[in-house]
């Protein structure tokens, strides 16, 4: 279980649906609690990482200008995300493009963001043959979700195509389908060398689990394209991990996330306070330029595929 909320002498914890489904009202349990700072001291890396790098200014507080004109399609859902995807292709740096919608995984299926983010994934990939991608969710479960879908639409072979898994996770859980592709040695998951990861076409990692790869050698600038899937799930510290470590002036960056969604595990009520709960989604897009719609910089979208 997660330690969900802690109120005076009242904890919440929340508990996935093997457990739930085998709970009784009458049961009673012994409980241990425990803690790993490992997540908090990465985010804390991050930041300051992210406070002396100039390469991400523009990145963290981007001011683009707003073309006057634009041949962006008003009405044909599928019209305006070709033209999000011919967007992305044709960005160079900063600064970050947004896709609002529906979160990219719901109810375990790829949603309309899921897919367009694929179509996007393939695209690159064709075009540009040096492309290295890198794709990032707030958890192990969208992550799996995300790989499996890209698997199917992509014809790559080998490790092409890895899961960066949590070193702590279990192989129980990880799918099947998605095994195959992961590295592990035991009842753990290990990570590549430096010179299998940089062969990578597409790495899929959590968050706070990419710092792995920098600690495996990989720098600012090896991936050309990177991918912050449902940012607005996940705190502003947890998605500067992956990128303090990995963005680089030409690097671009797409961020998915849902207007006015906030991540749900935040906590502190000092942080809540304090603006933590502020996904960078959410802060980026309350900027001008975004909120306004530009066709060049946000595509809004919809589950049914109605704005």
């Amino acid at each position: 279980g997660i330690l969900y909320c802690v109120v005076k002498n009242t904890v919440l914890v929340k508990f996935k649906e093997d457990f739930l489904s085998q709970h009784h009202p009458n049961c009673r349990y012994d409980v241990n609690f425990s803690f790993n700072r490992e997540f908090l001291k990465r985010c804390h890396q991050a930041i300051d990482c992210a406070a002396t790098n100039r390469s991400l200014v523009n990145f963290l507080f981007p001011n683009p200008t707003i073309s006057s004109s634009s041949d962006m399609p008003t009405r044909n859902l599928k019209e305006k995300e070709a033209f999000a995807i011919d967007q992305v292709c044709r960005l160079v740096g900063a600064p970050p493009y947004l896709i609002e919608g529906s979160p990219s995984v719901t109810f375990g299926k790829i949603s309309t963001t899921g897919t367009l983010i694929d179509e996007m994934v393939v695209v690159i990939l064709r075009k540009n043959p040096s492309s290295r991608i890198l794709m990032c969710a707030p958890t192990n479960d969208i992550c799996d979700v995300l790989m499996r879908s890209l698997r199917r639409k992509i014809s790559l072979s080998g490790l092409d195509i890895l899961p960066a898994n949590a070193a702590f996770m279990e192989i129980d859980g990880v799918p099947a389908d998605n095994l195959s592709s992961c590295t592990n040695e035991g009842e753990g998951f290990t990570c590549l060398s430096l010179e299998e990861l940089q062969n990578l076409r597409i790495i899929v990692s959590t968050y706070v689990s990419s710092f792995r790869l920098a600690n495996e050698g990989l720098t600012s600038g090896h991936f050309s394209h990177i991918f912050m899937v449902d940012a607005s799930l996940a705190t502003e510290p947890e998605t500067m991990v992956m990128l303090a470590n990995f963005v680089a002036e030409k690097t671009v960056v797409v961020v998915t996330g849902t207007e006015r969604t906030f991540p749900t595990w935040l906590r502190s009520d000092i942080g809540r306070k304090y603006g933590l709960q502020k996904s960078y989604f959410q802060r980026i897009f309350e900027r001008k330029q975004y909120s306004s719609l530009c066709p060049n910089l946000v595509i809004r979208i919809s589950e049914y595929g109605k704005e």
